[in-house]
């Protein structure tokens, strides 16, 4: 079985918005699974709502981003979505996108941070 991860990536002036994650020693954007029959973009906007306190709208999916990774043995597919935020964020760093590929990232980040840092 397959599962589903969707993923807010929220862009301001060329950067994008990253979270340090202290555990992994990573940094990741908003991102969670989604609840059974939930539309991605749903679960896309939720974490970004939980993560920035801000919130949230989905401006445009990036199937263009989409990837898929093994966790735990299990088959996971990444569906990214821009996402346009009201305020500014409580937590979190605005981080250039010409730097992204420059920090240590989480799986599956690392494997489209060349593809956003040219294409958002």
């Amino acid at each position: 079985m397959v599962s589903e991860v969707s993923v807010g990536l929220v862009v301001q002036d060329r950067k994008l918005l990253m979270f340090f994650d202290d555990v992994s020693e990573t940094w990741s954007v908003p991102q969670r699974d989604g609840e059974n029959g939930e539309l991605s973009a749903v679960t896309a906007e939720k974490a970004v709502n939980q993560l920035t306190g801000c919130k949230s709208s989905v401006s445009k999916y990036r199937g263009k981003f989409k990837t898929t990774m093994v966790c735990n043995g299990q088959e996971v597919n990444w569906q990214p979505y821009s996402i346009e935020i009201e305020g500014e964020p409580e937590n979190g760093q605005w981080i250039p996108l010409k730097e992204i590929e420059d920090k240590e990232l989480a799986e599956p980040l690392t494997k489209v941070s060349e593809k956003i840092a040219s294409r958002l």
